[in-house]
């Protein structure tokens, strides 16, 4: 798991992503009452394992890669050269279910093929997109027809962001990882409304046999070193139950 020693704790605004109601968060919420505070961390532990952060330059991102829009705030990213890491003090990501049935439209084993970081709109925040190659459909309830070897895309708030300096900044949500390239995770996804695209609510690596959790979420870790097989038995299992109403 990511620990990280805090050097420096100030009030912050952390720029915010919306790609459509999604991007926020996996409920219905169409606002954000809050600005979050955040914790500046000079030298985090980095789980480079497990994870591998995107990162984007500053001042070189094409217009064109500005997918998303910004939520209206009044900060910008910018050089703190002092600061390496930039998390959210709470966020959604820590409330959601080890097994997120409810508020997935998709549950798929997948492996990651291609990472990258994007700023939106304005270059206000920072927001990761990753190209998944299905190997397996656990559950659907979109229109998209998943099936083995089709791919999609799934993006999550956060990211690197890389300035002329050479400074890398990490920008996150309070327990959240990345996705590693060219690796297989389960994976548990909420359609981004009228797009082909995918908020990532959360997920597991499958690795040497062994379950290793995205994100560093107490109630997630119950599964960390977990069988692979008897996990993705327990994933079935729940969605079956789920199906059913048991979980409801």
């Amino acid at each position: 798991m990511l620990k990280y020693v805090p050097i420096a704790t100030l009030i912050l605004v952390l720029p915010v992503v919306s790609l459509v109601t999604a991007m926020r968060s996996p409920s219905q919420e169409t606002t954000v009452q809050a600005r979050p505070t955040v914790k500046q961390e000079k030298t985090p532990k980095k789980n480079v394992e497990n994870e591998e952060v995107p990162v984007v330059k500053f001042e070189t991102e094409a217009t064109d890669k500005q997918k998303l829009t910004s939520s209206a705030h009044d900060k910008s990213i910018s050089e703190m050269p002092e600061i390496t890491d930039i998390t959210e003090s709470e966020s959604w990501i820590e409330r959601l279910p080890a097994l997120p049935m409810e508020k997935s439209d998709a549950v798929i084993v997948g492996t990651v093929a291609k990472a990258e970081a994007h700023l939106s709109t304005g270059q206000t925040s920072v927001y990761s997109e990753y190209t998944i190659v299905v190997d397996e459909v656990f559950s659907d309830k979109t229109d998209l027809s998943l099936v083995s070897g089709s791919t999609f895309t799934a993006v999550r708030e956060g990211g690197g962001v890389q300035f002329a300096s050479g400074h890398i900044q990490v920008y996150r949500m309070s327990g959240q990882g990345f996705l590693k390239p060219n690796r297989k995770y389960v994976l548990f996804v909420k359609r981004a409304e009228e797009t082909h695209r995918f908020l990532l609510l959360t997920g597991y690596q499958l690795r040497r046999d062994r379950v290793i959790p995205v994100d560093q979420v107490s109630g997630h870790a119950v599964y960390a070193g977990a069988n692979v097989g008897e996990f993705l038995t327990i994933v079935r299992t729940a969605i079956s139950n789920y199906g059913r109403g048991t979980n409801r």
